[in-house]
């Protein structure tokens, strides 16, 4: 807010298509109105720097408290007019500090610093190793709003979670594709299901996720282990096994189990099962799957190329009856 007889400030910013600081076609034009009403005031506007464009305004000290002031600015981009509001002020009647004003153009790339309920998340990369985490340190998540389950022809559900991101907080050179991973405060990971740019210039990006975990209730989590190459004094492997991933939620399902026939007297038995995990494991040969303090043997995996379901690892246990 101001007083009457004060002088408003304003400033806002504007970009190309391709998300940079960068000037408008001509200078934007300012006017001000007062409780609705256009003034004919002439407003100098300046252009400190490229794309950014600074305006002052002296109010009359006739006027009211209570009066509400709003600049309006007509910005043309790359060929396109756009009309916005760039500040607005309620009078009141001492003087007071002015509130700040969002740059209001659409698709500027500060916008993001006027949302409400931002949280800090981490973006994993699904690489042939695994993930590569990025912090991203503001971002917003919404509900999937009932006409886009609709639209979407059963794609999307109502457990799905919208994300968006500002692009300039994203590490120069990474995108976000589908198969990433959006893990939350809570360690809560929602695999990326599809990326679309939001706002007129792609400032942001639009994340349509789902948390695998929470849609199959996985109740249990496994340690991914790999054995060493060490050898005893007589020249024996004696394999020391190192947590490559811990606390993977999971979900364990006995496949078969067969009698495979006699060992030292007496009959042994196999069996299979199916492990569905809630985040991508990079296997090798010799890994082993701890799942309650049970060791198992790693024989496959797959369904890693579905986005929208579980990864499955096969293992076997072999044991004496």
């Amino acid at each position: 807010m101001a007083a009457p007889g004060d002088t408003l400030n304003g400033y806002f910013l504007t970009e190309n298509t391709s998300g940079q600081a960068a000037n408008a076609d001509s200078l934007p034009t300012v006017t001000i109105r007062r409780n609705g009403s256009i003034l004919p005031d002439s407003v100098t506007v300046t252009n400190p720097a490229t794309g950014e464009y600074a305006f002052a305004y002296g109010t009359s000290a006739s006027w009211s408290a209570g009066d509400l002031i709003v600049a309006v600015a007509s910005v043309v981009i790359a060929g396109a007019t756009y009309t916005v509001v760039v500040g607005e002020w309620t009078l009141s009647a001492g003087a007071t500090v002015p509130l700040p004003t969002t740059t209001g153009l659409p698709g500027t790339r500060d916008e993001w610093r006027f949302w409400p309920n931002l949280e800090t998340v981490t973006l994993r990369v699904v690489d042939l190793d695994g993930y590569t985490e990025h912090a991203i340190l503001k971002a917003k998540r919404r509900a999937v709003q009932i006409r886009e389950q609709a639209a979407s022809g059963g794609a999307y559900v109502a457990s799905d979670l919208v994300w968006l991101i500002p692009n300039e907080l994203l590490p120069a050179g990474v995108t976000i594709k589908p198969a990433d991973v959006i893990r939350d405060a809570a360690s809560v990971d929602w695999t990326v299901l599809a990326v679309q740019p939001r706002g007129k210039f792609g400032n942001t990006w639009r994340v349509t996720t789902r948390s695998l975990v929470l849609v199959a209730d996985l109740r249990t989590t496994c340690d991914q282990l790999r054995p060493s190459l060490a050898q005893d004094a007589a020249g024996q492997r004696a394999p020391v096994f190192a947590v490559i991933a811990a606390d993977v939620p999971c979900k364990l399902m006995e496949l078969e189990h067969a009698v495979l026939g006699e060992y030292q007297g007496g009959p042994t038995d196999r069996r299979e099962y199916t492990l569905y995990v809630g985040s991508r494991l990079t296997l090798r040969a010799g890994d082993v799957i701890d799942v309650d303090d049970v060791r198992y043997d790693v024989v496959g995996a797959g369904n890693w190329d579905r986005i929208d379901q579980l990864g499955e690892v096969r293992l076997v246990k072999a044991g004496t009856l």
